[in-house]
């Protein structure tokens, strides 16, 4: 299944699962950096808030992640140098990081719509060797590879019910303080 397929898919899922269930469902954009990687980034999110045990509710939801750490100059050449005379300028990021993740979290006092969340997942970046001919001046990209890494975090979510409005704020390791907004239906 494509990537698309996937991401449509599981769209549909989290906008149907919370109205079956009596949830509330809600989507949210959001922006922030820091972290591990050092740059900006921007995050999408969809997910549900329902009743726990009768009163507590517990805020449950998926996020891609897009995190705009491309570190490679815009001249590189995607083929090892032709020749022994170059600079090794080490690992580099090409392109920008993709992640995913999931939110589960629980409401502090009942029925006061502030939420405490643990998050996790991952997210994937092409690291390139990169290398300088000392005879052109030319970068070049001696090797490549994809490299993993984990993501976990904390933060806080407000659910404004009466206008159906979600604000939060949370931590991870790799995208760093991030901020959204978001809407119920």
């Amino acid at each position: 299944m494509t990537r698309v397929a996937s991401f449509c898919l599981m769209s549909w899922l989290l906008i149907v699962f919370p109205t079956l269930s009596y949830a509330d469902g809600y989507s949210t954009i959001g922006g922030g950096g820091g972290g591990e990687s050092k740059a900006g980034n921007v995050s999408l999110e969809l997910g549900g808030i329902s009743l726990l045990d009768g009163e507590r509710k517990q805020l449950i939801a998926i996020g891609l992640g897009f995190i705009f750490g491309d570190d490679v100059p815009s001249d590189l050449l995607d083929y090892p140098v032709p020749h022994e005379d170059y600079t090794d300028l080490g690992k580099r990021q090409k392109g920008n990081e993709y992640g995913i993740f999931v939110k589960y979290g629980l409401e502090l006092i009942e029925n006061n719509n502030l939420f405490i969340f643990g998050l996790g997942g991952c997210s994937f970046a092409e690291e390139v060797d990169l290398a300088r001919s000392n005879v052109t001046g030319w970068y070049y990209e001696q090797s490549s590879s994809t490299k993993t890494y984990g993501i976990f975090g904390v933060g806080f979510a407000y659910y404004f019910k009466e206008n159906k409005k979600l604000l939060q704020i949370e931590y991870d390791n790799r995208r760093g303080i991030t901020g959204s907004i978001g809407f119920f239906w």
